[in-house]
C-alpha cells in the first residue's frame, strides 16, 4: 500500500501544481487575448479604411467607364448617319454655344480650310 499511496499523492501534487501554475498564468493570458483583440480591431480598421479608398477608386473608374461607353455609342451613332447620307459628310467636333436661345448657332472645329461653309447644314446623331 505505501508504494501506491505515493504516487496518488504524487499525482494529486502534480495535479495541484497544474492548478496553481494555471490560475498564476491566468492574468499573463488574459492580457495576451486582450491585446491581440486589440490589435486585431486596429488591423480591421485600417483594412476597412484602405477597402473604402480602393471602393472610391473603383467608383470613379467605374463612372468613367460609363462615360467612354456612352461617348463610344454616339459616335458610332454619328459614323451610321453618315452613312446614310449620298454626299460627301465633314465628321466635326461642336466645340462651342451661342448661349442665345434665339439664335442656333455653334462653333466646331472645321472651317474654309476643310470645305466648310457658312449656312451649311449639320446633321446630329440624334436627329
Amino acid at each position: 500500500m505505501p508504494a501506491s499511496h505515493c504516487s496518488n499523492q504524487c499525482v494529486a501534487n502534480v495535479a495541484g501544481a497544474d492548478a496553481v501554475y494555471w490560475i498564476t498564468d491566468l492574468p499573463q493570458r488574459l492580457w495576451q487575448g486582450v491585446a491581440s483583440q486589440f490589435g486585431s480591431r486596429t488591423e480591421l480598421v485600417a483594412e476597412n479604411e484602405k477597402l473604402k479608398t480602393e471602393n472610391l477608386l473603383l467608383q470613379g473608374r467605374m463612372q468613367k467607364l460609363a462615360a467612354l461607353t456612352e461617348q463610344n455609342v454616339r459616335l458610332r451613332e454619328l459614323l451610321n448617319s453618315s452613312a446614310l447620307v449620298n454626299e460627301k459628310v465633314e465628321v466635326a467636333e461642336l466645340i462651342g454655344m451661342d448661349p442665345n436661345p434665339f439664335t442656333h448657332r455653334i462653333i466646331i472645329n472645321k472651317g474654309e480650310r476643310d470645305g466648310v461653309v457658312l449656312g451649311q447644314p449639320v446633321l446630329d446623331a440624334a436627329a
